[in-house]
């Protein structure tokens, strides 16, 4: 409980005061306390609001109309999405499905996720932050969970902790491109 606290001192300490009205962080900030005073938050739940209060305090010193801003201010909503996700495929009941088309979509929707999670590996290293490889260990865990609620045919829990899995690894990308900038797309090794 402590380090949800510490998330949220250090989000009322960058609104001090009171966001403005017209604050394009004030709906971040609102969704982050809403989410942050949900009573079965789970580890990845906890870790994804710290990081969303660290980007967010990075957003408010990033200059107006940026680049940069862009990128974190799109990260801390993939961050504050992958974390509702995550409340309400725990908080749904479970429901099986027998049907072999969903199974066959539940499974291809994996797919993407997995490679998805293999490209975190190139975000992370990209980022230079030493949270990119907490981030996509979040996404591996969230990985593993889903496709056990695919061998359970829990296809509704499958959807959403995919989608979560794959809002972490868009967020570490966006975190790696605002420490890029406006990057100069890789070459590939000739061969």
């Amino acid at each position: 409980m402590t380090r949800i606290m510490l998330a949220l001192v250090i989000v009322a300490a960058l609104y001090e005061g009171g966001a403005a009205q017209d604050d394009p962080f004030r709906d971040s900030v609102y969704r982050l306390r809403t989410l942050t005073a949900a009573t079965d938050l789970t580890p990845e739940n906890v870790f994804l609001h710290e990081q969303t209060a660290v980007v967010l305090e990075r957003s408010r010193r990033a200059p107006a109309g940026s680049f940069v801003l862009e990128r974190l201010t799109l990260a801390t909503k993939d961050l504050l999405d992958a974390s509702e996700r995550i409340i309400e495929a725990k908080r749904n009941p479970p429901t099986t499905d027998r049907s072999e088309d969903m199974r066959f979509d539940m499974a291809r929707d994996l797919e993407r996720t997995y490679f998805r999670i293999q490209q975190g590996d190139y975000f992370a290293r990209q980022s230079q932050g030493a949270s990119g490889g907490q981030y996509v260990r979040v996404a591996r865990r969230l990985y593993q969970v889903a496709r056990a609620a695919y061998d359970d045919r829990e296809y509704a829990r499958v959807r959403l902790l995919s989608e979560a899995s794959r809002d972490i690894i868009m967020a570490v990308e966006r975190l790696a491109q605002a420490e890029m900038g406006v990057p100069d797309p890789p070459r590939l090794p000739e061969g």
